[in-house]
C-alpha cells in the first residue's frame, strides 16, 4: 500500500472517530434538553391546574357585604350570599 493512500485512510479514520465522539456529545446534550423540556411541561401543567382551581373558586358562591349611605344620613349594611360570575 502506498504511503499516500495509507495516510489518507488514517486521516479518514481519525475524522470518523472524531465524528463519533462529537455525535456522542450531541446525544448527551439532546438527552439533557429532553429532560429540561419534560420538567417545563410538568411545571406548566401544575400552573395550569392551579390557575383552573383558583378560577373555579372565584366563580363559586361567596359571602357579600355591602354598606350604603343614604341621602337622609342613614347608613345601611347588608350581608348575603352572592354568586360570582366572572
Amino acid at each position: 500500500m502506498p504511503v499516500a493512500v495509507f495516510r489518507a485512510r488514517e486521516a479518514d479514520i481519525q475524522k470518523g472517530e472524531a465524528a463519533i465522539e462529537y455525535a456522542a456529545k450531541l446525544e448527551g446534550v439532546i438527552i439533557k434538553l429532553q429532560g429540561d423540556v419534560l420538567a417545563l411541561q410538568v411545571a406548566i401543567d401544575q400552573e395550569r391546574r392551579a390557575h383552573e382551581d383558583a378560577a373555579r373558586q372565584l366563580r363559586g358562591p361567596g359571602l357579600g357585604i355591602s354598606a350604603i349611605g343614604t341621602t337622609e344620613g342613614d347608613f345601611r349594611v347588608g350581608v348575603g350570599f352572592v354568586w360570582r360570575l366572572f
